[in-house]
């Protein structure tokens, strides 16, 4: 160890001086027996060897170890060592005080990785590195910063979680050397994160601003909040003398010069060219406060989205305000490009009618007191919505609706009303009907029986508009099933009243990626080794989601025993992209029994599949492009099918045999046959099952979400023509026909060795007059089939019987009324 090493540690956070310092052997004993305090009263240490923690002591000091917090990625104790053990430096790691304890509502695994150095580095290449790991392994960013303490072992209670990982018995880390493998990852990381931090800033340059009332209240409590010099220090810049170097900067010239107005505001002036997102050539010359320094620096120059994100944390209320505006104004653009108008006539009838009730139980009349009449006028925007937006099942007694989060939600009748309102918006304006009670008299005895007759008359008021809804919902609206849709191209998610069933349709979100391990290169690059096609398959599951024809999207995946279709499927599982099924599901499923699936299963999935199927029948057909459900206690639905992927270790008899495979399944089905095991692989021995699936999973989910980002702007005509071509390609290419025989290219050969059979049969024949003729030939053929056949084979050549009779006769027009001698049906041989 090096002897040189030492960090200052801190009684607690709050001390301005260190008690003392100690050695990397101390710092070692303190996590093999961390202390047990609060947080707040726990030791902390430095990285830097100062009398003080603040940022005037860290900047000048000498650097002793990097730190790195992993406190939000809840990565376990072999994924930490993962990550460092690949480096091949000493490094010692501890769990935190927050270590499976809740943290703004999430439990966690969270460590500190502490590296401690050959020799020490100043404040600007600790800055770097440490930046840089924290970019590289999604660390916590603040760590980096170069005055940041970091708190020692310890545990907030007795037999709290806790763990250690000692590695201190390997080399010093050299941070002055840049080839390093740390050092390099680090500073590669820092490098691509400025180079996107760059490429996002030139898109939307800044200009001075022209803001409502409200945007400005959002801007100065910015301005007041946030402090230019820290800023712009977390987005990278390094203070070198009185002015600041860009971390675009290629000259290694400081150009950033932070003044103090009249005004008393501080503001920025980059003399920086282009590069530097703050450079004047990108503001027209203008000087900028720390609010057009956020916008630059960390929301790209969107202006509109720094005001959104900032309004969150600086302005709830007036935040929530216009949230709540724009979701009126969204749903009243959704509706007018839906309905044609914000109000439907149908909706504009119901409206009407709820307001002259209103009227009439109120006593108001409209041209005495307009405004009174016009205080209660319904909310027409949201009855619009209500009644194409829920629909009612008479068998189940339930208002159905979909509700924010693309669900569909039932209710019986008495809560019915209330969530149509939570979801669709309120009709009559109960401040208003509460307001006008307030001048009426309903004559009771006592103060406490008049209010209770107001609060009664307002509750009779308000359930007008309830009334009308529901009724209108019971009479018009009446469904009982359900058809479920994603739409590729929709903007948002709507429910469409067909004559006979409702239409739910639904968005699609991308698909979320799993987080990514340092070695998930190497793990891709092995499963592509093992399984070549993987990106082929990828393909047919996007073409097959966005074509119109799907009646070519089958896949037979057959695979040797072990080759790892489970943990394909598992992958695909874990993305909702799939739903298992078994052939008797399947069947029942053609013969409307009710099953242990719902829609909620199917509504996002890309595939079908059906593993270790051992037999396959013509109806599966069916499974084209519609299947439907009658789960238990549920409406019966509908739902989309796009790939149907069949799974085997062994080959499949019905679907394949002696003599090849039928022209119904050769010209629906591909085929990919695989081979070779998974579990010999020494990449996934090495790094295990779960990870290698995740790898697998985020690959997935990657090539699907980029595939599907390419398609959407081409709009559904162009989109579904490509893949309706690229399913056809992909047929053509890897189709049950390109390895095995049709079976009608096989039937003559069939045909040749049932005549051989008829000839060593002679009693099956007659002969008369020159001729021989078989009389009964289905029954002939029957028998030849049983003696000499599989019962695939034989399957196939039932449903071919009247080709193969037309094969074997004399004048290939099959059976005949012969006379032989009297009138039989037969067919002539010769």
């Amino acid at each position: 160890m090096n002897a040189s090493f030492r960090l200052p540690l801190y009684a607690s956070h709050k001390e301005t001086s260190p008690a003392k310092h100690i050695s990397l052997t101390a710092l070692l004993t303190m996590a093999m027996n961390p202390t047990t305090r609060p947080k707040d009263k726990a030791d902390c240490l430095t990285p830097y060897d100062a009398e003080g923690k603040a940022k005037r002591h860290a900047v000048g000091s000498s650097y002793w170890a990097l730190v790195c917090d992993h406190d939000d990625d809840n990565r376990d104790s072999e994924e930490i060592s993962a990550i460092y053990d690949s480096y091949g430096c000493a490094w010692l790691a501890f769990t935190t005080s927050s270590h499976q304890q809740d943290k703004k509502g999430v439990t966690a695994n969270r460590w500190k990785v502490v590296i401690p150095l050959l020799a020490s580095v100043d404040s600007t290449r600790y800055g770097a590195i440490c930046n840089g790991l924290a970019m590289l392994w999604n660390a916590d960013k603040a760590q980096a910063r170069v005055q940041q303490v970091f708190y020692a072992p310890n545990v907030v209670e007795a037999g709290a979680a806790y763990e250690y990982i000692d590695r201190t018995d390997s080399s010093l880390l050299d941070a002055g050397d840049d080839n390093t493998p740390l050092v390099k990852a680090a500073l590669m990381a820092l490098e691509d994160a400025q180079a996107t931090a760059k490429a996002n800033a030139r898109p939307a340059i800044p200009k001075p601003r022209s803001v409502s009332a409200e945007d400005a209240g959002v801007i100065d409590k910015a301005i007041a909040a946030y402090d230019i010099d820290s800023v712009i220090e977390a987005e990278g810049y390094r203070r070198i003398g009185r002015a600041w170097l860009s971390p675009n900067s290629t000259t290694g010239s400081a150009g950033v010069h932070i003044l103090t107005g009249p005004d008393g505001k501080k503001r920025l002036y980059s003399h920086h060219g282009e590069s530097d997102p703050l450079s004047s050539l990108n503001h027209n010359g203008h000087a900028l406060d720390v609010f057009d320094v956020l916008v630059a620096l960390k929301y790209s120059g969107d202006f509109s989205r720094a005001v959104r994100a900032l309004a969150d944390d600086l302005d709830p209320d007036g935040q929530k305000r216009r949230r709540q505006e724009y979701a009126q104004e969204k749903a009243r653009h959704e509706t007018i490009e839906q309905f044609g108008a914000a109000v439907t006539p149908e909706a504009q009838k119901i409206a009407d009618h709820i307001h002259q009730q209103l009227l009439e139980r109120m006593g108001i009349n409209p041209a005495d007191d307009p405004d009174a009449a016009e205080s209660l006028l319904p909310n027409g925007e949201n009855i619009t919505r209500m009644i194409n937006g829920a629909f009612w099942s008479g068998t189940k007694s339930k208002i159905f609706l979909l509700n924010h989060d693309e669900s569909l939600v039932q209710f019986k009748e008495p809560d019915a009303y209330k969530f149509l309102c939570r979801t669709f918006g309120a009709i009559i304006d109960k401040k208003a009907v509460t307001d006008l009670a307030k001048s009426l008299v309903f004559g009771c005895p006592s103060p406490v029986a008049e209010e209770s007759a107001r609060s009664k008359f307002i509750s009779g008021c308000m359930a007008i508009a309830l009334t009308a809804i529901l009724d209108h919902l019971k009479y018009a609206n009446q469904r009982e099933s359900v058809e479920w849709r994603v739409d590729m191209f929709a903007k948002f998610s709507r429910l469409e009243l067909q004559e006979d069933k409702a239409r739910i349709v639904l968005t699609h979100k991308p698909f979320p990626l799993p987080r990514r391990r340092s070695d998930y290169a190497a793990i891709i690059a092995d499963y592509l080794e093992h399984f070549p096609r993987l990106d082929a398959f990828i393909d047919l599951l996007v073409a097959a989601r966005f074509a119109g024809d799907r009646k070519k999207a089958y896949l037979w995946l057959f695979a040797t025993t072990d080759w790892g279709k489970g943990i394909l499927l598992g992958a695909l599982s874990q993305l909702g992209l799939v739903v298992n099924l078994h052939v008797k599901e399947v069947e029942a499923m053609f013969e409307g029994k009710p099953v242990g699936r719902s829609p909620l299963d199917f509504k996002r999935a890309f595939v079908l599949a059906i593993d270790e199927f051992k037999t396959v029948k013509a109806e599966l057909k069916q499974l084209q492009s519609i299947i439907e459900l009658a789960p238990k206690n549920q409406l019966t639905s509908s739902v989309e099918v796009f790939t149907k992927l069949f799974l085997s270790a062994e080959s499949v008899a019905s679907l394949v045999g002696e003599n090849g495979v039928e022209d119904q399944f050769a010209n629906r089905m591909s085929i990919f046959r695989e081979h070779g095991s998974i579990e010999d692989r020494p990449l996934f021995i090495k790094v295990g099952k779960d990870a290698y699936r995740n790898a697998m999973a985020s690959y997935i989910a990657e090539k699907i979400n980029q595939a599907v980002a390419r398609l959407r702007p081409m709009g559904r005509e162009e989109a579904t023509r490509w893949a309706d071509e690229a399913v056809t390609k992909f047929h053509r290419t890897h189709g049950l026909d390109t390895v095995y025989e049709r079976f009608s290219e096989s039937l003559p050969d069939l045909v040749g060795q049932l005549k051989a059979w008829i000839d060593k049969n002679p009693l099956n024949t007659v002969n008369f007059r020159g001729g021989i003729y078989l009389p009964k030939p289905n029954l002939i053929i029957d028998e030849f089939i049983n003696n000499n056949l599989t019962q695939s084979e034989a399957g196939a050549m039932r449903r071919k019987k009247t080709e193969i009779i037309d094969l074997i006769s004399f004048d290939g027009k099959g059976v005949n009324t012969c006379r032989i001698p009297g009138p039989t049906r037969a067919v002539r041989l010769a």
